[in-house]
């Protein structure tokens, strides 16, 4: 009984995992897609170097060197989201859809393979000889 508690809520816990990385690759997917990069950036730059003072203690130096790489990277990012807008416009608005089914099917494997191993452990608590 132990055993099956366990499984189940490992698998929770993993299908709770899954849903938040397809959940984070929409939101990634939709800021690279829609947002405009030139405008972004130029407001990092004027912003980013003014933390709040509570802030400071837990981002310090490490903020101004993010903040530098994501303005190195503007420029590629503005290109690719060209890219992405203009010759590949059918993927832009068929990702959410793409990502909708990746889910759906890392979802059923996950609990037929959530099944198999309740299965399993049930059949060996009875022991092969009942069977």
């Amino acid at each position: 009984m132990i055993m099956q508690i366990l499984i189940w809520t490992l698998t929770l816990l993993v299908l709770a995992l899954w849903s938040a990385l397809a959940w984070t690759v929409h939101a990634v997917w939709n800021l690279l897609t829609t947002l405009p990069w030139p405008q972004v950036l130029a407001q990092l730059q004027a912003h980013g170097n003014n933390l709040p003072p509570w802030l400071e203690p837990w981002l310090g130096p490490v903020w101004k060197v993010w903040l530098d790489l994501l303005a190195a990277a503007g420029p590629a990012l503005e290109a690719l989201a060209g890219v992405l807008r203009g010759s590949a416009n059918w993927l832009v608005d068929a990702m959410p859809v793409l990502l909708t089914i990746g889910w759906g099917v890392g979802a059923v494997v996950l609990l037929i393979l959530a099944a198999a191993a309740s299965g399993v452990t049930a059949w060996l608590r009875r022991g092969p000889a009942a069977a």
